[in-house]
């Protein structure tokens, strides 16, 4: 019997099960240039599910439907935004794959994916923690990040075992992160309520991981910055050739052209330079520090006119590098020492020329005075931090209990 992906989505819907609503209610395109399923979004920002329906028609519809959990799952875990935010929509393929097999190490590990299952009568092996030697239960950015050490070399990572198809999630290259975001819990948002009203009943993993994704995002990092810029350019100005300063007294001669250039006036300056302060010591887990890292990206999508300078610190300097775009960002940290931040403070002010600092810290450092630091401190302190030391230099903002 051959199946398409209407009739077996209709099943599951019939058999009250979430991922049918799901996929009812998301639009559906038959690609033969993809090998098998992948989500992934349009250009102007709209979520589709793309299959080949000669592989479909010939794939037992117990495996279609677990291959429909599993794109599900991609879609509650926000992996197509935390690729765009991750990887980058120019990266290479290499960097591409790497974040899709970790993707899919967490997705299968959550839905109990079989190790082999046959897709249109071949066998293949499933990608996840124990076929690519890694611990279970992390998150996907970790997995990334040791899989890119365990394939430094171009070329390895080739992305098999991957059950469904990724190729979609590089689209959408017009599209903001919020849009995107807002367009996925759009989504889900209308199938729980559709699915909750019609009797259906989410408990377990899905329950949690639903939500999880409905929950407001626990730090609003760029809103806190949102209100230093908005300051700061009411009160920048740069020079504007192209602009009459109309504050100049002019001698003009007898042909009536100006013997003192009228130029140049001025204009309001946007450019705003964030310095981004990240403690590396071994007192911040790996958890702690990606925080710091959503945090930089957060500001880059949300302000083109943002520049970014990140010094990493445990006793001493680290690194030091600028973001300028999302590709930038360095994940491979320096550190795990000890504590000391007065050197990113002395460095800031001989060498930065900065609108504001932004500290990710969980607060157990030397005792910070207010002459230490830059006027707009922003001290962001994880959730198992303290603030003692950092008390009265600055703005606090404590990251929540998830």
């Amino acid at each position: 019997m051959q199946n398409t992906v209407n009739e077996v989505i209709a099943k599951m819907t019939l058999k009250n099960s979430y991922w049918g609503y799901l996929f009812n209610r998301v639009r559906r395109v038959d690609d033969p240039t993809i090998p098998t399923m992948g989500v992934g979004f349009t250009n102007d920002g709209i979520v589709q599910l793309y299959y080949n329906s000669d592989v479909i028609k010939n794939t037992d519809p117990k495996i279609i439907e677990k291959i429909l959990e599993h794109e599900g799952m991609h879609l509650l875990s926000n992996h197509l935004i935390r690729h765009k935010q991750l990887v980058g929509i120019d990266s290479t393929k290499y960097k591409h794959t790497i974040f899709n097999q970790a993707a899919d190490c967490c997705v299968n590990q959550a839905i109990d994916m079989p190790s082999k299952i046959m897709l249109n009568g071949n066998e293949m092996e499933i990608c996840n923690p124990e076929t690519l030697e890694l611990p279970p239960d992390k998150t996907t950015e970790w997995y990334y990040n040791e899989l890119m050490k365990k394939n430094e070399e171009e070329g390895e990572g080739n992305g098999e075992g991957m059950v469904g198809d990724h190729s979609k999630w590089g689209e959408g290259k017009g599209v903001s992160k919020g849009q995107l975001e807002n367009e996925i819990k759009s989504v889900i948002q209308d199938v729980t309520d559709a699915f909750k009203k019609r009797g259906g009943h989410i408990d377990g993993h899905l329950g949690e991981m639903l939500a999880k994704f409905m929950k407001k995002p626990k730090l609003p990092y760029y809103q806190i910055i949102k209100k230093f810029v908005k300051n700061s350019r009411y009160t920048k100005y740069k020079r504007h050739f192209a602009k009459i300063n109309r504050k100049r007294t002019y001698v003009f001669n007898d042909s009536g052209i100006p013997q003192i250039s009228p130029f140049p006036g001025r204009t309001r300056d946007l450019t705003f330079d964030i310095t981004v302060v990240i403690d590396t010591s071994g007192s911040m887990s790996n958890k702690d520090i990606l925080e710091g890292l959503s945090g930089i990206k957060n500001i880059i999508e949300n302000d083109k006119n943002c520049k970014v300078n990140v010094i990493e610190i445990d006793t001493v300097i680290r690194k030091e590098y600028e973001i300028t775009k999302l590709s930038d960002i360095q994940f491979d940290i320096k550190g795990r020492g000890g504590t000391t931040l007065g050197d990113a403070f002395s460095k800031i002010k001989e060498s930065y020329n900065t609108d504001l600092v932004l500290v990710f810290t969980d607060g157990y450092c030397e005792k910070i005075t207010r002459s230490m630091v830059h006027p707009k401190t922003v001290w962001v302190v994880q959730k198992s931090g303290t603030t003692e030391m950092v008390e009265g230099t600055g703005f606090i903002v404590r990251v929540d209990e998830d």
